[in-house]
């Protein structure tokens, strides 16, 4: 199974400094069209495929805070997120992150992952701690596991 290693993988570091907003802007839109072909493919009960798409935009998709807003690229000045359009920010970014790992946790849960499951949905709330479905899931995914004091704390973090 394909993964991304944490909710904050790399956009791919001091390169990515010198990288052209256009650049970035066909990075975010690339991984928007990924996204939406993941929707596509879970709406046809394919999970597999789905999850792939959901993989291929984490691994697009930048996060900006990686890279600290006053560094600036040897190369012209800049930094990443100077490069970013106005519209795109630093929570939007995190935001579609979350929205991708519990896409892909809801792949991996109706494939049987339940660990994949757990873990994509732990990153989802990295990002944000009041996802309710990515509670929801990794709940399922506990109990599966037969973690059940731990699915039951996410059951109640789901209802808070």
């Amino acid at each position: 199974r394909a993964t991304v290693a944490s909710p904050s993988s790399s956009f791919g570091g001091a390169e990515n400094l010198r990288a052209s907003r256009e650049e970035i802007l066909e990075r975010i839109a690339k991984a928007e069209k990924e996204k939406t072909e993941g929707n596509a493919w879970f709406g046809k009960a394919a999970y597999a495929q789905a999850s792939e798409h959901y993989t291929m935009a984490l691994e697009l998709l930048p996060l900006p805070d990686e890279v600290e807003l006053g560094e600036q690229s040897e190369a012209d000045g800049s930094s990443l997120s100077s490069l970013l359009p106005p519209d795109v920010d630093n929570a939007k970014l995190k935001s579609q992150r979350c929205v991708l790992f519990a896409n892909r946790a809801a792949c991996r849960l109706q494939e049987g992952d339940y660990e994949g499951t757990a873990e994509d949905c732990s990153n989802a709330l990295e990002l944000d701690g009041g996802y309710v479905k990515a509670y929801v899931r990794r709940a399922k995914a506990y109990e599966a596991l037969e973690e059940y004091d731990q699915g039951l704390a996410d059951v109640r973090k789901a209802m808070e």
